[in-house]
């Protein structure tokens, strides 16, 4: 009888510890973290390119997540079009027509231009993040109510709107990177459309 009984508990007891590690993961994940404090010591928040493999595996350039890194730890603006995480482009305009940006394409002289979305608030803010094709570093970007273009006037290229009017390039400030991860878009917000 008491074979039985220890042979039984014996077959039991991998069960009953595997129940009680996913009760003690499901009770750990209602809590909030407990390593949710602000990097100390040496080499805090930097894995100095350790985990190149895992961010070229997730589409990511290593090289830039490490100076994106560097960025957010010393509070340094940066330039958005190079941001690891993508550039997500925001324009407050009303909701009447649809708001369109663009730029020049570094290696080919032409323009390419993106439609934002409408936001889901109907608040008037168009938006989209631009993660493959997007601007060089130092890019000045169109922003247009209507429809754009390129025309070439007098040996130039330029920018018109659907109507025919010429489009000024806005220049691009450098966005703080303190607060955005290296793989979440960095915000660009643009004054809306003249």
């Amino acid at each position: 009888m008491r074979k039985n009984l220890a042979l039984t508990l014996w077959l039991v007891l991998p069960i009953l510890v595997f129940g009680g590690l996913v009760a003690w993961i499901f009770v750990t994940m209602s809590r909030p973290p407990l390593m949710d404090e602000a990097a100390r010591g040496p080499g805090a928040s930097d894995t100095g390119g350790a985990n190149a493999l895992g961010e070229w595996l997730a589409g990511r350039n290593p090289n830039d997540v490490q100076r994106a890194n560097a960025a957010r730890r010393q509070g340094l603006a940066v330039d958005p079009f190079w941001w690891p995480g993508g550039t997500e482009i925001v324009v407050a305009a009303p909701d009447s027509r649809p708001v369109s940006v663009g730029w020049i394409d570094a290696d080919t002289g032409l323009l390419r231009a993106v439609v934002l979305r409408r936001g889901t608030g109907g608040d008037g803010v168009w938006s989209a993040v631009l993660r493959d094709n997007r601007p060089g570093e130092e890019s000045m970007l169109y922003v247009s109510g209507r429809g754009m273009q390129q025309r070439i006037r007098d040996g130039r290229r330029e920018v018109v709107d659907d109507g025919g009017q010429v489009v000024l390039p806005r220049p691009i400030a450098p966005v703080p990177a303190e607060g955005t991860l290296p793989s979440e878009p960095i915000m660009v917000r643009l004054e809306p459309p003249g």
